[in-house]
């Protein structure tokens, strides 16, 4: 393949981690949850269904163009990933695991908490999903340049980001 030929998936989504745990029925009739779905809930929330379970959970990148573009790079594709985390230990740690799978993170950092997607996963493989999207619902147009898809083959945007009009009004 030539040098200059350009590969690039740039993604640009929401950074997200997801917290995975493995629950019974009566633990989420206890904390008053419903079985199955998505809910957004507050920071807070997660907290407490967290110190609720004595279960450890599982921490991984999240969000679904980080999902994508982490697939690409595990892939052994060139990927970079563009989103809006917290400066927090969750943050941190997003960002190392999507460097680990080989993917470029451009993100900016913000002072609110990384987003979450804590899903409860019960026997029968049922995923209830408590959803925190923090900083990532911060990604500020200003802060997108043209720079951010040097190179860039394909641009995958994350379908949530419609919702934000300014984001998609960049040229």
């Amino acid at each position: 393949m030539p040098k200059n030929k350009v590969t690039r998936i740039t993604g640009i989504g929401s950074a997200l981690v997801d917290i995975l745990i493995n629950e019974s029925d009566q633990f989420l009739t206890t904390l008053g949850k419903e079985k199955g779905g998505m809910t957004l809930v507050g920071n807070r929330d997660i907290n407490v269904i967290l110190s609720e379970s004595d279960q450890t959970p599982i921490v991984v990148p999240g969000g679904a163009a980080c999902n994508t573009i982490v697939g690409v790079g595990s892939l052994g594709g060139d990927a970079r990933f563009i989103g809006r985390r917290g400066n927090d230990a969750y943050g941190e740690r997003f960002e190392k695991q999507i460097i680990n799978c080989n993917v470029e993170p451009v993100v900016s950092i913000s002072g609110s908490p990384t987003g979450k997607v804590l899903s409860v996963i019960t026997p029968d493989a049922q995923r209830s999903m408590f959803t925190f999207l923090g900083a990532s619902t911060e990604l500020d147009p200003e802060l997108i340049t043209s720079d951010m898809f040097k190179h860039t083959a394909i641009s995958m945007i994350e379908g949530y980001l419609l919702f934000n009009r300014d984001l998609m009004r960049l040229h």
